[in-house]
């Protein structure tokens, strides 16, 4: 099973695609279009990829496309990622 985090804006995407021990398994910024996103992901099939996602700004229509091909896509709320992130950077610092 692969993760992807997708942090997607209005001309492209950042992606970040991990393997189940937690290891980047590829990384990169694409345009946001079906043909870049097919690209990125290369041969990594639809089952066996869970796709994460901010529910902000444009991510109503990829996300559409997305669960049309057949991914496991999940959203997240962009305020409790926010709060996640920072709480992390304090323990760091702890």
């Amino acid at each position: 099973m692969y993760y992807a985090g997708l942090d997607i804006h209005k001309d492209f995407i950042y992606a970040t695609v991990l393997d189940n021990k937690g290891q980047v398994h590829q990384q990169g910024r694409f345009l946001t279009t079906e043909a870049a996103f097919g690209q990125f992901m290369g041969n990594l099939l639809p089952k066996k990829v869970r796709i994460v996602m901010e529910s902000c700004g444009i991510w109503e229509d990829f996300y559409d496309l997305l669960q049309s091909k057949g991914y496991d896509v999940c959203l997240a709320n962009p305020m409790r990622v926010k709060a996640i992130a920072s709480a992390k950077l304090k323990d760091r610092q702890d």
